[in-house]
């Protein structure tokens, strides 16, 4: 998805000249360091800020979906860079869902560590570690103009567990909020005297205007 976006909105050169020293500065420190400051930090303090509290403000809207896609666009706005903000916002999409599936920020928080570990690490293979690791041509393929993608085999793996991941949430009971209860129960077309336990927990619960 990096490289498609970079392809579609290529990045300027006064952008890039502005990075390069917040690049030579991630490749003088150790990955250590850099994977608690920009994996962990960030995991636990953006999924507080925007599945722990944005997204479940917008719940209150009543629909699932529409609270996932607003807090994601939140999320890629946070990020300063229009290509970082793109992906972040796709991302954003799927923690989400796991958050609302899963009840917890806490699968949030892992998914996001990893995430960025996984950006961190591709940024410290150079030409010299796959030389001395044969192998790893099998996993990392060099792109134009620097940097690398993972091999088709590991991303379409990669990608299908990830289907099954969330296919697996999907089938989660989830709890809904109780807008989301009262608006599945008009939905339904469901009468008072029908559901009367329902719509009067959901009613007494609706923040009143």
């Amino acid at each position: 998805m990096q490289v498609v976006v970079a392809r579609l909105y290529p990045i300027s050169e006064n952008v890039k000249d502005a990075l390069q020293s917040v690049e030579q500065m991630l490749a003088d420190a150790p990955f250590w360091q850099l994977v608690l400051v920009i994996a962990v930090v960030p995991a636990v303090c953006e999924e507080l800020a925007f599945r722990g509290f944005i997204l479940a403000g917008f719940r209150h809207l009543g629909h699932k979906w529409r609270a996932i896609v607003y807090s994601a666009v939140f999320f890629g706005l946070a990020h300063a860079i229009l290509q970082q903000s793109l992906i972040a916002c796709v991302v954003g999409v799927v923690i989400g869902y796991i958050a609302v599936q899963s009840g917890s920020i806490l699968p949030c928080m892992i998914f996001h560590v990893l995430h960025n570990t996984l950006a961190l690490a591709t940024t410290r293979i150079t030409p010299q570690l796959l030389k001395d690791w044969p192998p790893l041509d099998y996993v990392i393929t060099p792109v134009d103009g620097g940097g690398h993608v993972y091999s088709w085999p590991l991303l379409l793996g990669g990608m299908l567990g990830s289907v099954l991941i969330l296919a697996w949430f999907g089938r989660l009971p989830y709890r809904k909020s109780s807008e989301e209860e009262l608006r599945d129960a008009l939905r339904r077309g469901l009468q008072v005297d029908e559901e009367p336990e329902i719509l009067a927990q959901s009613l007494a619960a609706s923040p009143r205007p």
